[in-house]
């Protein structure tokens, strides 16, 4: 069926997107765009479009290399801290302005959606001269430390897919280079839990991120210093502190978790 015989009969693609991902919202649930143009009469290309659009903005997810989909952990992760009461945003967002406090050097914690990543809270720099906001309110996934956090902590598959396309995009050997450098600095991200930039998002500007993981170890954001490199050429000094600030929002989180999981238990137990 084209689209324009789908619109004839009254479905607007914003509608068929929004059918597409209440299918995923099952446990479990699965499909690809063979099953999902049978199940609502759309055309496999009308269906690929869809599917890139949640695939795009980090709703769902490639399962191996069956070319099947599932609800993105991220997006699952996300509608779970909701119905919970607190989200990584929140939880981090007390313990990124005291730590902007303790070191004295602006304090971000970003989020991934989509192939991007944004900073979801973050605190400057009580010093005149400081490492401003708006060049990492939203940038690139394989651009500077927090980002390239988020990156090395994607599944395989999908990881594999945006260095592919990193390097499909590449036209110099400078580029190709970069490309080559970038999944082994991935890898050593995710070994260490680490990662460190100078200069790649603003000239003058280093930066130090870890992650913060939600109690089911999926990745939750990404906690990052910054400073100008005339003050500090190197944030390893302050590692500790970013580690220990980044433990207190997944104990928040595991908290906000296990007093709900009590509550529940103690809801069931005075039932008669």
């Amino acid at each position: 069926m084209s689209e324009a015989s789908e619109n004839r009969l009254g479905f607007s693609s914003v509608e068929r997107v929004l059918d597409i991902l209440l299918m995923f919202a099952a446990p479990g649930a699965t499909g690809n765009a063979q099953s999902i143009a049978e199940a609502f009469g759309t055309s496999r290309s009308s269906t690929y479009r869809y599917l890139q659009v949640l695939r795009s903005r980090g709703l769902i997810e490639e399962v191996g290399s069956s070319g099947d989909y599932r609800i993105s952990a991220g997006f699952a992760h996300m509608v779970s801290a909701s119905v919970e009461g607190i989200s990584p945003t929140a939880a981090a967002e007390p313990v990124v302005a005291q730590l902007a406090r303790t070191v004295g050097e602006t304090t971000l914690f970003t989020v991934r959606v989509g192939d991007r990543v944004q900073c979801a809270t973050y605190t400057e720099s009580p010093k005149a001269i400081r490492v401003g906001i708006d060049p990492v309110r939203e940038t690139p996934i394989h651009i500077g430390s927090s980002a390239k956090t988020h990156f090395a902590f994607l599944p395989e598959r999908e990881r594999r897919r945006i260095l592919s396309a990193i390097e499909g995009a590449a036209r110099t050997k400078d580029e190709r280079r970069i490309c080559a450098e970038l999944a082994k600095q991935l890898e050593g991200i995710h070994a260490s839990k680490v990662a460190r930039s100078c200069g790649e998002i603003e000239d003058g500007v280093i930066s130090l991120s870890v992650p913060v993981f939600l109690p089911s170890g999926a990745l939750a954001g990404v906690l990052t210093i910054a400073a100008p490199t005339f003050r500090m050429k190197s944030l390893d000094g302050l590692l500790s502190k970013l580690q220990e600030a980044a433990r207190e929002i997944e104990l928040t989180l595991a908290g906000s978790r296990n007093a709900r999981a009590e509550a529940v238990r103690l809801i069931n137990e005075r039932a008669p």
